[in-house]
């Protein structure tokens, strides 16, 4: 399971790379809820985790994003894996998702070998690896293209040294918002619907409506 897993990732990339060499990425943008897409990333690279525990902590809110799942959580597949592959003596992995602001933000850190300052601003860079990854495997795209997909989303990638040891990655994208004066909202059990605020970042403060997690489903949105 872990070796297909791998082998699927790297098909991945190497189709998302001739996508960026060629016409660029055609994404399916959809509002749907970042948390669910951190939990099944989080989930499938269980798979590879040997040694290490992965901890997700998560907003009890929804973080509703306009973004293409599938990429986004090949993005955050390819963070976990390095997070797991760069902390060779194992050690927790810590996944976080927060609305902060206008954005959401995803953090991923380990307590590995770390990133040297001077390597830092050019981790992203197409085919650049560290200075201090010595033996460990690598193609030095995985960053590369999680940055571009990123990007095309209008957010944001970027790393720093954790506290103690190792590094911390966080992507942040625009929390989705509504267009237009207002717009109808569904009247759920014990809640007065009426007209979603224009121009608002998504935020449900109550998990008791949860978005589906069928890609294809779709709800309206009650005002707070």
């Amino acid at each position: 399971e872990s070796a297909a897993l791998q082998a699927a990732s790297l098909v991945d990339q190497l189709s998302d790379l001739h996508s960026l060499d060629g016409s660029g990425i055609a994404l399916e943008r959809r509002p749907a809820d970042l948390r669910r897409t951190v939990e099944a990333a989080k989930d499938q690279m269980e798979a590879i985790a040997r040694g290490h525990a992965l901890r997700y902590t998560g907003s009890v809110e929804s973080v509703m994003v306009d973004y293409d799942e599938r990429r986004i959580q090949r993005v955050l597949q390819n963070l976990i894996s390095n997070a797991i592959k760069y902390s060779p003596s194992g050690g927790d992995i810590d996944i976080n998702i927060r609305a902060d602001g206008r954005d959401a933000a995803i953090s991923i850190r380990d307590h590995g070998i770390g990133i040297p300052e001077a390597d830092r601003g050019h981790v992203f860079e197409r085919g650049y690896r560290a200075n201090t990854v010595g033996a460990i495997p690598g193609t030095g795209l995985g960053l590369f293209i999680s940055s571009e997909i990123v990007k095309r989303h209008g957010g944001s990638i970027a790393c720093r040294a954790a506290d103690g040891r190792g590094t911390v990655f966080e992507v942040r994208l625009p929390l989705a918002r509504l267009h237009g004066a207002a717009e109808r909202v569904q009247e759920l059990p014990g809640h007065r619907a009426g007209p979603a605020v224009a121009d608002r970042p998504i935020v449900h403060r109550d998990d008791r409506d949860q978005f589906p997690r069928r890609a294809r489903e779709e709800r309206l949105v009650r005002s707070e």
